[in-house]
C-alpha cells in the first residue's frame, strides 16, 4: 500500500489536498478504525486550522508530489496531456503500468518512484 493512495482514496474524495475533521470522522468511522477519533484529529491537526493537509501527514511525499507536479506543468503543460503523451509513446493503451511510467517520466528528465506511481494508482490495478 501507499500513505498517497490512502489518502486519496479514503480521506480526500475531492482531492484538495486537504481534509475538514468532518470528512476525517466520517472516513474513520467508514473504515471501522476502532481507537479515540478526538486524539487522532488532535495528532493529525498539528497547525490547529480545521483542516488536516497531506503535507501534514507525509511531508515526504507532498514534496515528491509537488516536484511531479511541477515536472508536469513544465514538460506538457497538464496531468491530462502528460498521461497522453507518456501512453502515445508507449502502447496507446489507455493505461500506463508502473514500468511505463517511470520509464517515460525519466525519458523526460524526472525520477519518478514506485511509491509514487502507487500513489497515484489509488485503485490498486497496476496501472493508471
Amino acid at each position: 500500500g501507499s500513505l498517497l493512495a490512502a489518502w486519496r482514496r479514503h480521506l480526500d474524495r475531492h482531492a484538495s489536498m486537504s481534509v475538514h475533521k468532518y470528512e476525517m470522522a466520517k472516513a474513520v468511522k467508514a473504515l471501522c478504525w476502532p481507537g479515540e477519533f478526538r486524539i487522532l484529529w488532535k495528532a493529525l491537526d498539528k497547525d490547529k486550522s480545521g483542516l488536516v493537509s497531506y503535507q501534514e501527514l507525509d511531508m515526504q511525499g507532498a514534496e515528491v508530489l509537488a516536484e511531479f507536479k511541477l515536472f508536469i506543468a513544465a514538460e506538457f503543460g497538464t496531468a491530462e496531456d502528460a498521461f497522453h503523451a507518456m501512453d502515445r509513446a508507449k502502447n496507446n493503451s489507455g493505461r500506463l503500468s508502473e514500468r511505463d511510467f517511470i520509464e517515460e517520466c525519466q525519458r523526460h528528465g524526472f525520477t519518478a518512484s514506485r511509491a509514487l506511481f502507487r500513489g497515484l494508482d489509488f485503485h490498486p490495478k497496476g496501472s493508471i
